[in-house]
């Protein structure tokens, strides 16, 4: 099941190009589908302009602070392997670093140089052309290149449970990613971005999410340069921003002040995607596959209409799982059930109301979570508006008046202020006789009918 992505993406990437847009929080509904967004977008729509490197810190939060910064590391460095063409010789290192590793690797020669010289001081003897080898020796080193960075790398990440971090460290590690980084951007003729993606942010253990969001702040502001530690262009931490204000506020308390809080992560604004309508619509368009009699489920027809309408709502409102719509079996075969009402039979098949009702109970699990689902809609607010076509008037006026018309009146009924009539659809249990002036005047809560007439099913 293919879910179109295209204008949500359209819309992403002008929310990138903005000028000084550099931090973004990417926030939506848990299961929306953001990841897959991220990284169609990144690694198959514009794999010509930007490097992305996602990480999934959910495995950070075991860690000391040191070790995070440690794993990090070791993510973005396995990575950038992985998308980067590099020769890891011609990595550049400073003289601080190169001073370090050499005196790291000729300790005993060095012991002895300085044991020499300590011993022609006792004799008043001068030491600064021992000093000035010293230097030499440290220069030659940096430019022969003999610690073997790839050897240095493999040791980095063996041995990472020992190592430890710190937030204003520059081994020699964090200057290969900074050089592998700087390189891949100036080789490509269209200048590319390096962009850090951190996925999943608020399936972290929420005892752990703040220290890994100042962390990764700690990373934006390295030294208190305004620039990237490992030279990003762009950081995308990516959740949803109402689950992380709610955990936020148990941890620090209601009356902390979240918002300026959580300004220091993003440049402009919060990113909010948004993309049900079309899962909604994706969703509906699977449900034709589920066999019946009729053509009850033909796209445009009033049920595919108003199911899309229905499901974006759920969506809306988290009161439906999208994975579990993405993973629901739709072959099953309506056959020809019937309910009875009056002495009088009614083709499940043939009613665009009971066809969704039975679709939705699937998927919700049983009749009574799905009641469930639609007492909590209801208490929404979603009045009737003559420019949003959804048929749910037609569809669902006649079951949620059921008690006053008993499906067997032919009068003008009257439901919640609006007047209909029962038509010659009534085996299909829709009317076309609504009288949408009364709509237009008198405020209806479409979820509110959507209840009802589950209610009375």
């Amino acid at each position: 099941m293919e879910i179109s992505i295209k204008s949500e993406s359209e819309r992403f990437q002008q929310f990138l190009l903005e000028e000084n847009n550099n931090n973004i929080i990417f926030s939506g509904i848990y299961g929306i589908g953001k990841s897959y967004f991220i990284n169609d977008f990144f690694n198959n729509q514009h794999p010509k302009e930007y490097i992305p490197i996602i990480l999934t810190p959910v495995n950070y939060s075991v860690a000391n602070n040191e070790d995070i910064f440690e794993y990090i590391k070791a993510d973005i460095l396995l990575q950038l392997l992985g998308k980067v063409a590099c020769d890891l010789k011609e990595c550049k290192i400073s003289t601080s670093v190169a001073t370090y590793y050499y005196i790291k690797n000729n300790l005993g020669s060095i012991i002895g140089n300085i044991l020499s010289t300590a011993e022609k001081v006792c004799f008043q003897t001068d030491i600064i052309n021992q000093l000035l080898k010293l230097r030499e020796n440290i220069k030659q080193f940096q430019e022969s290149d003999p610690i073997q960075e790839d050897k240095e790398i493999e040791k980095f990440i063996t041995g990472l449970s020992q190592k430890q971090g710190s937030i204003y460290e520059s081994n020699i590690i964090t200057q290969i990613i900074q050089t592998l980084i700087s390189n891949a951007k100036e080789e490509e003729e269209n200048h590319k971005e390096a962009v850090l993606v951190i996925d999943d942010l608020d399936r972290i253990d929420p005892e752990h999410i703040f220290r890994i969001l100042n962390i990764f702040s700690a990373h934006n502001d390295f030294c208190g340069g305004n620039e990237h530690k490992f030279k990003f262009d762009k950081t995308i931490l990516v959740c949803d921003i109402e689950n992380i204000r709610k955990i936020f506020h148990a941890k620090y308390g209601a009356d902390v002040d979240f918002s300026g809080y959580i300004d220091k992560f993003y440049s402009k604004e919060i990113f909010h995607f948004d993309n049900v309508n079309e899962i909604a619509k994706c969703i509906a368009n699977q449900v034709v596959k589920i066999n019946s009699d009729s053509d009850i489920f033909i796209e445009d027809n009033y049920s595919h209409i108003a199911l899309v309408f229905i499901l974006r709502n759920l969506i809306n409102y988290n009161l439906i799982n999208i994975r579990t719509l993405e993973k629901f079996e739709y072959t099953y075969n309506i056959g020809h059930r019937c309910i009875l009402y009056n002495t009088q039979r009614y083709s499940i098949a043939l009613s665009p109301a009971l066809t969704i009702f039975e679709f939705l109970k699937r998927v919700s699990g049983s009749p009574e979570a799905l009641m469930s689902k639609f007492e909590i809609l209801s208490m929404k607010n979603k009045f009737y508006n003559k420019y949003d076509e959804n048929y749910i008037p037609q569809s669902f006026i006649i079951l949620a008046d059921l008690q006053n018309n008993q499906l067997t009146k032919t009068e003008q009924l009257n439901y919640k202020g609006i007047n209909y009539n029962i038509d010659v659809n009534k085996p299909m249990l829709i009317t076309n006789n609504v009288d949408y002036k009364s709509l237009d005047e008198v405020p209806v809560n479409l979820f509110e009918m959507i209840y009802d007439a589950y209610s009375n099913y």
